[in-house]
């Protein structure tokens, strides 16, 4: 044992086990059969569900759709059921970073509690009404499995009467996507949600994640008891892409990415059931992009999941698709990690991501379940840096698709001139963030993006920017065409 850790990532044996054979109430088992239809537990679910059903803490590091949901959420109410845990009480708390996460897990954990009599499954997440999520959880006959974001769930518990109190029952806690929970966006969230909890040594803790960084050792140091034992199904020599997606890129210029698109959507449309999600810089250039093909008479029906849409358009729109057998999918990164959606065909990326474990989250949508999937990620050209991060992956460049046919005049579409608006501010801020291209390049980049979109107005100027807001991106001083600065508005 190491650095409190004890290994179990030894391989696994030829024979897979059943579910049958497992230490698992007929429930369960019942569960598994019905309305799973599982017969075999995958590796990672082989390798943790003693530990956890036993109550060891488990730190997991396995690849998106692994099966992972289902290998806490099976051995925590199986436990559950056996001890007869009070009704009502908040035994089982799993957090994960987004609420579209957080509603899959609670779809599986539902179903789950349909076979286990004695469990009840509450979600709460924002965007539902606090008397709902309240309702929910006092109208649960069982020993309840909360589902949650850290950011309603921390609310509850400063601002709901008697919130902290019921948190203080909780036997089982499971952080999903660790590395995004440990991360500067949610790890104080997270840290004060614990403070309320039972302390480490009364609470079994569960860690799952794809990646394990040193974010993620110190925020298990700080929530988990001091030893754990550790499950990777991710060895050092693994494909971090399955062989049976096809990966491919192309790096054009700027002023060729929606025609680029627009092929590659044209030649996935040519599929019976083609069902694809395009993943965007930024949700207001994913709302651009819904809108235009929208109204380019594409084929293929049209959703739109980002966070520039209310919770519950998001909500009733992944339903939608997640039951559609054909269509587009225009998102940002909100809907690339840990979600599920049946059936996807293809993956294209518009830009690079944020680093090489985003990128194979985002190509995770496709290629569930042993399918055959494709991936196609779209670089500008300002961003073949990031060839260099992902050369291990067997990424084959292909000549960047052409439009076969008329294609629809997108610079003279008619969409709202803020949409356009809107789309340029968030990518010059998007690049801003996350290259490093001078001011001016990034200036003239974006000037380029929005000649793409019909954004230029008839003198030719890209969306206007206030002096003040000039200065503050540090590029008031810029004397070039490419930026329209105007005065700003007198207070």
């Amino acid at each position: 044992m190491a650095n409190g850790y004890a290994s179990k990532d030894s391989p696994l044996p030829e024979a897979k086990m059943r579910f049958s054979e497992l230490r698992l109430a007929e429930e369960g088992k019942r569960a598994m059969r019905e309305a799973f239809q599982y017969e075999f537990l995958t590796e990672i679910q082989q390798k943790t569900f003693e530990s956890i059903r036993s109550g060891a803490e488990v730190v997991a590091r396995a690849k998106t759709g692994s099966g992972k949901t289902l290998s806490f959420l099976l051995p925590c109410l199986d436990r559950l059921h056996e001890e007869r845990a009070a009704p009502g009480e908040i035994a089982v708390l799993v957090l994960t970073p987004v609420r579209e996460l957080s509603m899959q897990v609670a779809a599986e954990a539902e179903k789950l509690a349909k076979y286990y009599s004695s469990s009840s499954m509450v979600c709460m997440t924002g965007g539902v009404p606090w008397e709902e999520d309240l309702e929910a959880l006092n109208a649960a006959s069982g020993a309840v499995t909360l589902v949650a974001t850290p950011g309603r769930l921390q609310s509850h518990a400063t601002k709901t009467d008697g919130f902290a109190d019921r948190l203080g029952k909780v036997q089982i806690l499971v952080l999903d996507e660790v590395d995004q929970l440990a991360s500067d966006v949610f790890r104080q969230a997270t840290l004060d949600i614990v403070k309320v909890l039972p302390p480490a040594s009364q609470r079994q803790s569960l860690f799952y994640s794809a990646t394990i960084g040193d974010a993620v050792t110190k925020l298990v140091s700080q929530i988990g008891k001091p030893e754990h034992i550790y499950v990777d199904v991710i060895r050092s020599d693994d494909v971090l892409v399955p062989e049976h997606i096809r990966q491919t890129y192309a790096v054009l210029p700027t002023e060729r990415m929606t025609e680029c698109l627009w092929a590659s959507l044209t030649i996935a449309a040519a599929e019976e059931e083609a069902k694809v999600v395009v993943i965007f810089m930024t949700g207001r250039i994913a709302a651009y992009y819904a809108e235009a093909f929208r109204k380019s008479g594409t084929d293929l029906p049209v959703f739109e999941i980002h966070a520039r849409r209310s919770q519950k358009q998001r909500t009733d729109e992944s339903e939608r698709y997640r039951a559609a057998t054909r269509g587009v999918l225009f998102t940002s990164d909100v809907s690339s990690r840990g979600l599920d959606y049946p059936g996807v065909t293809h993956v294209i990326q518009m830009g690079a991501a944020h680093s090489k474990a985003e990128y194979v989250h985002r190509l995770g949508r496709t290629g569930r379940a042993g399918r055959e999937g494709q991936g196609l990620l779209l670089l500008h050209e300002f961003e073949q840096g990031f060839l260099a991060e992902v050369s291990d992956l067997g990424i084959a460049e292909v000549p960047p698709p052409t439009a076969v046919g008329e294609m629809p005049d997108f610079i003279g579409m008619p969409i709202a001139k803020n949409v356009k608006a809107q789309a340029y501010y968030s990518r010059i801020n998007h690049v801003m963030r996350n290259s490093s291209l001078g001011k001016l390049e990034i200036m003239r980049e974006a000037k380029r993006f929005a000649a793409s979109v019909g954004a230029l107005d008839e003198e030719g100027r890209p969306p206007e920017i206030t002096r003040e807001n000039a200065e503050k991106m540090g590029v008031a001083d810029i004397e070039d065409p490419c930026v329209y600065i105007v005065p700003s508005p007198t207070k």
